[in-house]
């Protein structure tokens, strides 16, 4: 018998301009709902710590993840993802579910953040985003690591309930939660 896959969503909590650093959550769910493993760490505000922080995160909690699910590449403000330094080191492929195109986030990016040159650098070896049609909407999808034709059956699969991936929208929740 085949295993069911095993996501692992990141994204961090709401965002403040004022705060210093914000915190980020990670959830390892066994395709369809199976809640393997949970973690959290701090990202620096608009910093550029994201991706060491998150292998460090992983390897740490020995997440036997075999996919890295993203919603986008910047987590807590414009601190930014690298996913082919994720993939390159933790040799999971990387997933990342988009709403927006690339346009806005480097106008945001140059406005307000040091890190545009490292964003712009991350986008330009991005394939733009696929479309992936899900039962209740469309998303755009890049993937680092992995067949675009699985990634799109893989997300189409675990958009249960919404248009995102299951550990994506649950982690949303889990996180507004852990705020209030």
């Amino acid at each position: 018998m085949k295993k069911a896959p095993r996501l692992l969503a990141i994204r961090s909590g709401k965002w403040y301009p004022e705060k210093v650093s914000i915190p980020g959550y990670f959830l390892l769910l066994q395709y369809p709902s199976l809640v393997v493993g949970f973690a959290s760490c701090q990202f620096q505000s608009d910093g550029s710590d994201a991706t060491e922080k998150i292998i460090e995160t992983i390897e740490a909690h020995r997440f036997p993840a075999n996919y890295i699910l993203l919603k986008g590449i910047t987590i807590a403000g414009l601190n930014f993802v690298d996913p082919f330094k994720l993939h390159d080191i933790l040799g999971i492929p990387v997933l990342i579910i988009t709403e927006a195109s690339r346009g806005g986030l480097i106008t945001a990016a140059t406005k307000h953040s040091s890190n545009v040159e490292e964003i712009r650098a991350i986008l330009t070896k991005l394939a733009p985003p696929t479309k992936v049609e899900t039962p209740y909407g469309t998303i755009g999808l890049q993937c680092v690591g992995e067949e675009l034709q699985i990634a799109k059956h893989l997300v189409f699969k675990s958009a249960l309930i919404s248009k995102f991936p299951e550990p994506l929208r649950i982690l949303k929740i889990i996180s507004k939660g852990l705020e209030s």
